[in-house]
């Protein structure tokens, strides 16, 4: 058995698979719980880069990338938004 009693499926991954599901699960978590930019979240990057074994300018622009498309992504007008007869004069 695996995970919480459902069958385990073998699945291959390779790094770059990883990383994409890790984005999402990123994403995810971002969308359900909420992300506040605060000071101490800011001073506390150099110490998670450094426990993360990465340089933190890359964990600045990992953060950013991640933060500016979660945002595109709530601002997306919904297809049934862009369709309403009433915007269309």
């Amino acid at each position: 058995m695996g995970f919480r009693g459902i069958q385990k499926k073998k699945v291959q991954m390779d790094k770059v698979r990883k990383g994409e599901i890790a984005l999402k699960v990123v994403g995810y978590y971002l969308r359900k719980r909420g992300f506040e930019m605060t000071e101490h979240r800011l001073r506390e990057a150099p110490n998670i880069a450094k426990e993360l074994g990465i340089e933190v300018e890359e964990l600045r622009e990992f953060a950013h990338s991640v933060l500016t498309e979660q945002l595109d992504t709530l601002l997306q007008p919904k297809p049934s938004e862009c369709a309403n007869p009433q915007l269309s004069g």
